[in-house]
């Protein structure tokens, strides 16, 4: 059965959860190999692949601290808060918007539906 074996995982493709033989360093791959000449791919690196160390392939997380001074920027529109009722005229009822409104809670009802 196991001359018939193409692939094989002793740990994850990050090198963590590793099973005690993948502490021999690289040559426990290369016995692997040749105990089980039909292997194709162990631990996720193709046998025809040249296998690289994927923790060495993560980029390295920067710490970058970034400021805003965002004083000089408005963020809204002040003349809303003189406003006693903002909400109240901020659109227009014309026929068009009470269409899309019925449209809007028709799809809401099939929803519920």
């Amino acid at each position: 059965m196991s001359e018939n074996l193409e692939i094989m995982y002793l740990q994850e493709f990050d090198m963590t959860g590793q099973n005690p033989i993948c502490q021999m360093g690289k040559t426990y791959s290369v016995q692997i190999m040749k105990q089980f000449p039909k292997l194709k791919a162990l631990d996720g690196y193709r046998k025809t692949v040249e296998m690289i160390n994927m923790r060495d392939a993560l980029p390295v997380e920067q710490d970058e601290t970034v400021s805003y001074n965002v004083a000089h920027v408005e963020w809204y529109d002040s003349k809303a808060l003189e406003l006693k009722q903002p909400s109240l005229g901020k659109f227009d009822d014309t026929t068009e918007i009470k269409r899309e409104e019925n449209s809007l809670q028709a799809l809401l009802n099939e929803c519920k539906s």
